[in-house]
């Protein structure tokens, strides 16, 4: 005889499923129609903030965790296989501050595009600033803030975020960046996806002609 708790347990965990999953699918369809392009498998848990979608380029199998907030007025660039842990905030525009005679709050936008390459993973409560590039496998800690370029690889953290080590060797890396050689590269060919090059930017957008 069935355990009447067993039954109510399991019929708990498959709304959970049905809410966080299956309609995340449909949850990251509705957000990614305002955006500039977007590949396969995005998901997006909930609560999701985005400003400027139209700047916003998403690669395929992206992960957004609980409570993001990303901008593309500066243009943002997501690559493949990209995890973003919970409360990240990802920025391509920020007040301006220079000129004393105007409040912060009344100066112009200071733009400057975020690319966030392949194989990345951002930790929670993470800050991107404006005009960064994260290399191909970093690893940005969590609470750490961004303000400068990241290298392939490499595993960054604090505030502002500095070098804490590199995953692998330099020669390596140089492998890994190889599009040629790179496992990581031979994985995407062979996966189900079947992306034969994993710079999905190069597929028409929104505001492509013909």
């Amino acid at each position: 005889m069935l355990n009447p708790k067993n039954i109510w347990w399991k019929i708990i965990k498959y709304a959970g499923y049905l809410y966080f999953f299956k309609l995340g699918y449909v949850r990251s369809k509705f957000y990614t129609l305002f955006m500039r392009k977007v590949g396969k498998n995005v998901f997006i848990f909930p609560p999701f903030r985005f400003t400027g979608p139209e700047g916003i380029t998403i690669g395929n199998e992206v992960v957004f965790a609980n409570n993001c907030v990303i901008g593309g007025e500066g243009g943002l660039e997501i690559g493949n296989f990209v995890m973003v842990g919970n409360n990240a905030t990802i920025l391509s525009s920020n007040h301006g501050y220079t000129d004393l005679n105007i409040p912060m709050l009344r100066q112009s936008l200071k733009i400057a595009p975020v690319k966030i390459m392949d194989d990345v993973w951002i930790g929670a409560n993470a800050v991107i600033q404006p005009g960064v590039t994260i290399g191909q496998g970093a690893i940005v800690a969590a609470n750490a803030v961004v303000v400068e370029d990241i290298e392939p690889y490499s595993i960054v953290g604090g505030v502002p975020a500095k070098l804490i080590k590199k995953r692998v060797d330099d020669d390596k890396i140089r492998l890994l960046l190889d599009k040629e050689k790179s496992p990581l590269y031979k994985y995407y060919q062979n996966d189900y996806l079947k992306t034969s090059d994993p710079t999905v930017y190069l597929e028409k957008t929104r505001d492509s002609k013909g």
